[in-house]
């Protein structure tokens, strides 16, 4: 569920959009996309149980992934990114997320072959269930 959240909340803002249009992606780029494009992930889930029975909040780590050929506007892009969900709290595609707060960035890997940057975003959201 917080996987369409996420693609609800980037592709709603404009300078994403402007960048990407809608090549937001879950997991992995489709083949014979062009670039620049995003995938996000769900890297862990992390419920929060109380003594009485099931968790009612689940901390989430997500990982964006930014591919470029250009290390300048793949900078931009996680910009954008950032912008559109650090300290995002609220209700998107049906699901009340509490928070979501930017926890780092990285250069990933430069695919040679493909003349491509990877930068990596991690986040932490939490949400209710």
């Amino acid at each position: 569920m917080i996987g369409k959240a996420i693609y609800s909340l980037l592709t709603a803002n404009s300078t994403v959009t402007a960048k990407l249009g809608t090549k937001v992606f879950p997991d992995f780029i489709p083949q014979g996309t062009n670039f620049p494009a995003l995938i996000y992930r769900i890297v862990n889930t992390d419920p929060a149980y109380t003594k009485s029975g099931a968790a009612t909040l689940d901390e989430i780590d997500i990982q964006l992934e930014v591919y470029h050929t250009s290390y300048t506007e793949a900078q931009a892009i996680a910009a954008a990114c950032r912008s559109a969900l650090d300290f995002y709290s609220g209700t998107v595609a049906d699901l009340t997320i509490q928070s979501i707060s930017f926890q780092d960035q990285q250069s990933q890997v430069f695919e040679a072959e493909q003349e491509l940057v990877v930068l990596a975003q991690g986040y932490k959201a939490r949400h209710t269930r």
